[in-house]
């Protein structure tokens, strides 16, 4: 239908469609469909009108444009609202449903029209009134990417990222552009607006990659990453979780994003790491998943990851601290377990090649068989208790009688699992009907033992001369004796549980045990395991005397000695005190050197075999051990020939015993301290870090009994550690010091400072961040330390001014080396020292009287210390002015307690008054001490109301803060030299105010008045001025100001009382400065001139001035006065 142009009555009708329509979308989602075919209709029936041009060649769209225009006047409206209107939301939706239905009705339209001929299939796609009206709407938006107002911003991209996943193709230069416009609004200042341009980039990641690989062979040369750089980029470093949280929802998942979307696991934000477990991880891999995520399920199904993985993201989730995500980790361990269905191929099969019966016992033993079980941190044991604790799973795992017949590694972990599980929680009816007698596992327990002989015994068979068709069968033996020595060690872990009333079930239990310890080629892992089942079924004599005697029989055999000992220790009842009454005389072992070098081998290896079953041994004893012949024996004829062994790994096992023998002896602990003190010096670093556990662990355990010998004192450790402190290098052993010292500290077995306050320089030092084990226990052992007892808050408050003065002067030395910052520092001290948190910690711990135990003041304190260093001018370090800068602003940070001893807050403001007298170097400095002055003056103005120096220096209390200001000099570094026999004594003394005028009772004003209070009484008499020899600065001298008046001696002439008080008050004065030396009378005049000369030359000689021209303090005083005259 063609009509040359459409008249008003028909655009009138349209325009109020189209507003009736959009009025619609407005209210409900619901009516959007409806509202799409009639829109629609009324789109067709106008893209059928068109106006003929050029004498009916050619056409011109006036209706699609009507239709356009209309449209797009409609929708700009909603441009200028803000996020959350939920009207404006509703239409951008709207639009972006009704792009994907034109294009949808579009594509129906041509798949009807039959008339088509197989040439014009080939060709390209004809345009259409859809395609048209997507691309003029998408210029359209694009004009408001950049826009200055921020909600016209966000409804634009939020319209482009609902409409462009329902596009039909797009021109490569549109889509560059495009690309180009909504990467530069992921830089985007607000956070909405980078969601909206991080949606509608991944909608079109896919289009680009087929545009990266159509552009691959060509020329042009374009800087633009790549839409998925820029999401990884987006995803890891965008600051708003939201956005990140977005991200990976909408990035798409390969080979090359993948990985990063896996290191979410460790996002700072608890969404993100929720949204990866319950969304990314779980909801795409059920079979009920939108199908657009099908792609995805070949990276995030469980059996498509590496165990590493799997076993990181279990591990990860489940040990994370916040709640939720560990309820998503445990929701994905449910999915994970419903996947591995009766389809499954990896459940487990009978001997006779059937299935088994598919309970909730197999599920989980086929999701067990996904993760490493052995490893020392496998993830595969919090799994199961994941498990455990839901009811559902909980109540229908059983185990009968058929569960143990044909006994797997897995079994055997999932059964030991969930009896320790009901062991802790107490569930006594599912813990009797799980465990078997202890006859009946003992027997299971053979079994397993018989099949891992035959295993060894068919390894051996084999040989390392067999044929190469042979090698997959070798392998296979090794696996299979890897997986029965775990299943036997995991049978070992469940026979613990046991309850050895039954005394033919504990004969039995241990004669075989005993059995397999003799085996010399039982691995270490399951010989712990018969020692803890041994510790069960007998007592403590009883497990000493059974080691000794295996560890005998084990080395005579290898020595090829003939002992009959090991047949009178087969009943299990006979004491070890029997036993070794009943001992008979063993035969004289081959000495060492006479073996042949294969019979030396074997000897070493049942050496070291008896040393770990010696240091397991030990381990398990608890308490002090009394007098045994048979161990003493054994420690003289193994462990001492061990240590004094060059092999590293034989000398290393017999210190570790050596050790632990220490630990329950404490006689021979404090005969041998000083011994394996000096083993330290000439050993490799493995020998080094052994030997000093051993020495911390012997310390700890019978503390300062050790250092009750004169030749072995605290002093002596202590010498023998620091150095090691400073100069060790290693990490491993610097790392096992640091430990130890800690340790020592925090139980205050040696509370020593010098250790306190090198390991606080350890912890300071940038390089100690590299070795994260060692930053890390420090870390968390500063904090235990210091919130633990107040005392240790003390200590750590007494440390601060030495190590900043120390990190300062190794700064000055070094100032290209790295160093901590100042300011960090300094928070890292205040933190350290902030009272709050012990006494949060005491409150919590349910200490009585918490209070009592923190000292609230401790940070005013530090102000003291931080004070001191501010105006001490004898330090040997020179303090930079950032340096007092970070000091200043530290005042302002640290805690002011509402209530404090009086005695301390008034040594404080006593002190604060000569900061006043030093350069803090800038105006920062200047203006933070002045605002902790005010504020302390503010808060305790009745604590320091009436309060003066005199009365503070007559008590004892204040003593040693009056002599550390009394040897400090006054003025500033800064200030010009004078001559000292003209000036004021350098020690500020009470009595020196009193001295110049001992006829008048000056008042003695407290210090509350401030600064300009004591500054305006320092110049508020003649006689003051003429002592401080001060006149003004050169540019106060400028001012129009009254002249000084000059002090004549011919005035006072008149008025004899006038002068001999002026005479006397200058006498006294020289007498002071001449510190008790005779002053005969004309030795009186010279120093009168002396002291009136400056004063007559005062107006004259204004460049002489000795104050400080840079000082802005004084000249604002000398200001002040000016114009109070």
């Amino acid at each position: 239908m063609v009509h040359e142009e459409i008249d008003e009555e028909k655009k009138d009708f349209f325009r109020l469609q189209i507003g009736k329509i959009f009025d619609q979308v407005q209210t409900s989602l619901s009516n959007h469909r409806k509202n799409h075919v009639a829109l629609y209709k009324l789109h067709t029936e106008l893209a059928n009108m068109k106006q003929p041009i050029n004498h009916g060649c050619d056409f011109k769209l006036v209706g699609e444009i009507f239709f356009r225009n209309q449209f797009s006047h409609l929708f700009a409206r909603v441009f200028p609202h803000k996020k959350g209107v939920r009207s404006a939301d509703l239409v951008i939706k709207f639009v972006g449903a009704y792009v994907r239905f034109i294009n949808e009705k579009v594509i129906e339209e041509r798949q009807e029209d039959e008339d088509k001929d197989e040439e014009d299939e080939d060709e390209d796609e004809p345009e259409t009134h859809a395609t048209r009206f997507t691309a003029r709407l998408l210029s359209f938006l694009r004009e408001g990417i950049s826009s200055k107002d921020k909600n016209v911003r966000y409804r634009v991209l939020q319209a482009i990222a609902e409409m462009i996943s329902h596009m039909g193709g797009i021109e490569p230069d549109v889509f560059k552009r495009l690309k180009a416009e909504l990467l530069e609004r992921t830089n985007d200042k607000e956070a909405d607006i980078r969601i909206q341009a991080v949606i509608s980039l991944a909608n079109l990641s896919d289009a680009d990659n087929s545009e990266d690989d159509s552009d691959s062979d060509s020329d042009d040369d374009d800087d633009t990453p790549s839409i998925q750089d820029s999401l990884v980029q987006i995803l890891a470093r965008d600051p708003s979780s939201e956005v990140r949280r977005v991200t990976l929802m909408n990035i798409p998942i390969n080979e090359h994003t993948f990985p990063h979307v896996l290191a979410r696991m460790r996002d700072t934000s608890p969404t993100v790491r929720k949204a990866l477990y319950s969304v990314i991880l779980e909801e795409r891999v059920k079979p009920q998943a939108d199908p657009k995520w099908q792609c995805q399920v070949n990276y995030l199904h469980p059996r498509c990851l590496t165990i590493a993985r799997r076993e990181k993201i279990i591990r990860n989730g489940l040990r994370d601290t916040e709640s939720a995500v560990k309820r998503a980790t445990e929701s994905l361990i449910l999915t994970w377990l419903n996947l591995f269905d009766e389809k499954d191929d990896l459940l487990p099969r009978t001997h006779d090649g059937s299935r088994e019966q598919n309970d909730q016992n197999q599920k989980i033993i086929a999701l067990l068989s996904h993760f490493f079980l052995s490893s020392q941190d496998s993830i595969a044991e919090e799994l199961l208790i994941s498990l455990f604790n839901n009811p559902s799973i909980f109540s229908r795992i059983h185990f009968d009688v058929s569960y143990w017949e044909n006994m797997t590694f897995e079994k055997a972990f999932l059964i030991r699992v969930f009896t320790q599980y009901c062991t802790s929680k107490k569930k006594e009816p599912e813990l009797e009907a799980t465990l078997p007698v202890v006859t009946q596992l003992a027997f299971y327990i053979q079994s397993t033992y018989n099949k891992l002989l035959e295993h060894i015994s068919g390894s051996a068979q084999q040989g390392p001369d067999s044929a190469d068709q042979d090698t997959i069968s070798t392998s296979e033996l090794e696996d299979r004796r890897e997986a029965s020595e775990s299943t036997l060690s995991e049978l070992l872990k469940l026979a613990c549980y046991l309850d050895y009333t039954d005394e033919i079930g504990r004969r039995k239990m241990f004669q075989l045990v005993r059995e397999m310890l003799r085996n010399e080629a039982l691995l270490e892992s399951s010989m712990l395991r018969c020692l803890d089942v041994l510790a069960e079924v007998s007592t403590k004599k009883d497990l000493v005397r059974v080691v000794v005697e295996e560890v005998q029989e084990l080395r005579d055999n290898a020595y090829g000695a003939d002992g009959n000992d090991g047949e009178q220790s087969q009943n299990p009842d006979v004491s070890i005190d029997e036993s070794q009454e009943n001992l008979s005389p063993k035969a004289a072992r081959t000495s060492r050197d006479q073996l042949s070098q294969e019979q030396q081998l074997r000897v070493n290896v049942v050496d070291l075999k008896c040393l770990s079953l010696l240091r397991g041994m030990l381990e398990r004893i608890k308490g002090k051990l009394d007098q045994n012949l048979s161990l003493d024996g054994v420690f003289r004829d193994l462990i001492i020939p061990s240590i004094q062994r060059k092999e590293t790994q034989s000398r290393q096992k017999g210190l570790e015993c050596f050790a632990l023998y220490c630990l329950i002896d404490k006689e021979l602990a404090t005969r041998s301290f000083a011994y394996l003190m000096k083993q330290v010096a000439d050993s490799p670093v493995a020998i080094k870090v052994t030997i000093m556990r051993a020495l911390f662990d012997v310390v700890m355990k019978h503390k300062r009994a050790i250092f009750q010998a004169p030749q072995m004192t605290i002093e002596v450790f202590v010498a023998f550690v620091l150095p090691m402190l400073q100069e060790q290098e290693d990490a491993s052993l610097k790392v096992t010091l640091c430990q130890g010292v800690s340790k020592l500290l925090y139980s205050d077995v040696i509370p020593h400072d010098e250790l306190l306050i090198y390991l606080i320089k350890i912890f300071i030092t940038p390089a100690t961040q590299d070795n994260q084990e060692l930053y890390q226990w420090l870390n968390l052992f500063f904090q235990l330390y210091s919130w633990e007892k107040q005392e240790h808050q003390r200590k750590i408050r007494e440390a601060f001014v030495r190590i900043f003065l120390d990190v300062c002067q190794d700064r000055q030395d070094a100032p290209d080396a790295d160093q901590i910052a100042s300011s960090m520092l300094v928070e890292i001290f205040i933190h350290w020292t902030n009272p709050l948190q012990l006494a949060d910690l005491s409150q919590r711990g349910n200490t009585e009287s918490s209070d009592k135990h923190v000292d609230y003041s401790i940070q005013m304190d530090l102000a003291y210390d931080i004070i001191k260093v501010l105006i001490h001018p004898g330090l040997k370090v020179n303090i930079s002015k950032e340096d007092r800068r970070v000091l200043c602003q530290a005042l302002l940070r640290l805690y002011v307690p509402d209530t404090i001893d009086s005695r301390k807050i008034k040594g404080l403001y006593c002190l604060m008054q000569h900061v006043h007298q030093r350069s803090l170097g800038d105006a920062v400095a200047k203006n933070s001490f002045k605002k902790f002055e005010a504020m302390i003056c503010k808060k305790f103005e009745k604590e320091l109301e009436n309060c003066s120096e005199d009365d503070l220096r007559k008590l004892d209390y204040y003593q040693d803060m009056f002599k550390f200001l009394d040897d400090i000099i006054p003025m500033s570094d800064d200030e010009d030299d004078f001559d000292e026999s003209n000036a004021a004594p350098k020690k500020r003394r009470s009595q020196s105010t009193g001295s110049l005028a001992p006829d008048e009772d000056l008042e003695q004003k407290p210090f509350v008045g401030g600064e300009r209070a004591r500054k305006r009484a320092r110049l508020s008499s003649d006689a003051e001025v003429s002592a401080s020899k001060r006149v003004l600065p050169k540019r106060a001298a400028k001012t129009n100001a009254k002249p000084i008046q000059i002090i004549n001696l011919e005035e006072y002439e008149e008025d004899t009382g006038s002068a001999e008080t002026l005479t006397s008050a200058v006498s006294r004065l020289s007498v002071q400065q001449s510190a008790e030396v005779s002053v005969n009378e004309s030795q009186l005049d010279r120093d009168i001139s002396k002291l009136l000369d400056p004063l007559s030359s005062a107006t004259s000689n204004t460049v002489d001035s000795i104050m400080d021209e840079d000082t802005e303090d004084e000249e604002e005083e000398v200001s002040e006065l000016l114009v109070d005259d």
